[in-house]
């Protein structure tokens, strides 16, 4: 056995050791952004922390932006407590028919959520509802 094949196994079980670790360590969610696995629609809405109206300025509203598969915006209405804006996003996932979504990011000024890859054999794969977002922000913005 050469030089070279003792070093090519040898990365070889590195990477392999490599890959086994990251695939037991896996994603952590609760990170910085304070990101979930997959939840139910009422956990989810449970878990998010949106500001306490006293906490945000006077004329700002709680946008609740719905967001399509595609990326593109669906539409967006504003709401003036946390729980009308939680009650909005869990409408709209339940309009669409998706009991469970993920939420990739959960401050107090935004939550981003996001449902599963809806396949639907590539008709109307991109006017699916997407996710769904609530940003804390001037009403004229």
């Amino acid at each position: 056995m050469g030089d070279f094949e003792l070093i090519a196994i040898l990365l070889f079980v590195a990477l392999a050791v490599f890959a086994v670790a990251a695939l037991l360590k896996g994603v952590v969610p609760g990170d910085i952004t304070g990101a979930t696995g997959v939840l139910s629609l009422d956990e989810a809405a449970d878990k998010i922390s949106l500001a306490d109206p006293s906490e945000i300025g006077p004329d700002d509203v709680y946008l609740v932006v719905v967001l399509r598969q595609s990326g593109e915006l669906s539409r967006y209405e504003p709401h003036y407590t946390p729980d009308d804006a939680k009650a909005a996003m869990k409408s709209a996932y339940r309009r669409a028919k998706v009991d469970h979504i993920r939420i990739d990011r959960n401050t107090t000024r935004k939550v981003e959520t996001w449902r599963g890859m809806y396949h639907g054999k590539g008709t109307r794969e991109g006017r699916r509802l997407g996710g769904v977002s609530i940003v804390v922000t001037p009403p004229d913005s």
